[in-house]
């Protein structure tokens, strides 16, 4: 392993000089970096050069064998996307990072490691992914809310007023000049009262509910608008025309 300087990619006339850079020999070892690369690591020259590569970036355990190949021209580059790091001085910082064979040199057993701050585009789309989530959230919060409320409208009036009323994005008008032929229905339960003294509130609720359930059933069979429960009195209307 050879120590050295801190090496600057302008002796090697590499285009990007704000990019962190590291050459590794083929033990995959520190032999020269920058100052960019050092200012993200947070080390100096002594704490980076001949120190094994996988310590400096342990995202890089596990792959030696391809670093290898890669630094004798026998594997195509590799880029491992937002990697991350903690720096004292900058907080949170994410880094692309660049692994390919030393372009003087491809056959020989050296590494060029290149580090690009990429955190302004992570933290970027860390909030469009944010908002994204968000908007799924808040649609299917109104999805559940439009299904909720054309539920309750189709317990109120007739299916296909119902499934009117929501397709038309207008508020609805009363009244209008339509004129035709009506029924309306006022039906309650024969000793009802009677049955109410005489039956616990338990009792007396379980009997009107299962006589409304019967009602409802038979209202909406025949396409009936049930337009109001009071106790066991219904009022139910027939043959309304949908534009009323």
């Amino acid at each position: 392993m050879t120590q050295s300087a801190t090496w600057h990619p302008g002796e090697m006339h590499l285009p990007q000089p704000k990019m962190g850079y590291a050459l590794a020999d083929d033990a995959l070892y520190i032999t020269r970096h920058n100052d960019a690369l050092a200012y993200w690591l947070g080390l100096d020259t002594a704490e980076i050069v001949g120190q094994p590569l996988i310590e400096l970036f342990p995202e890089l355990i596990g792959i030696e064998g391809l670093l290898q190949q890669i630094a004798h021209g026998q594997a195509t580059p590799v880029t491992i996307p937002r990697t991350y790091r903690y720096l004292n001085h900058n907080g949170d910082q994410y880094f692309d990072l660049q692994l390919e064979a030393f372009p003087s040199a491809p056959n020989h057993g050296r590494l060029l490691i290149s580090m690009t701050n990429v955190t302004q585009q992570a933290f970027q789309e860390q909030r469009l992914r944010q908002q994204r989530n968000d908007l799924l959230l808040m649609s299917e919060q109104l999805r559940q809310a439009n299904d909720q409320l054309a539920y309750l409208l189709r317990r109120f009036v007739p299916s296909q007023v119902a499934q009117k009323l929501i397709d038309n994005r207008n508020m609805p008008q009363p009244g209008g000049d339509q004129h035709v032929q009506a029924s309306i229905l006022f039906a309650d339960m024969r000793n009802f009262t009677h049955m109410a003294e005489s039956f616990s509130p338990v009792q007396t609720l379980d009997i009107l509910n299962l006589y409304l359930e019967v009602v409802t059933d038979a209202v909406w069979r025949y396409e009936g608008n049930l337009v109001q429960i009071v106790g066991d009195m219904v009022m139910v209307a027939f043959n309304v025309p949908e534009d009323q």
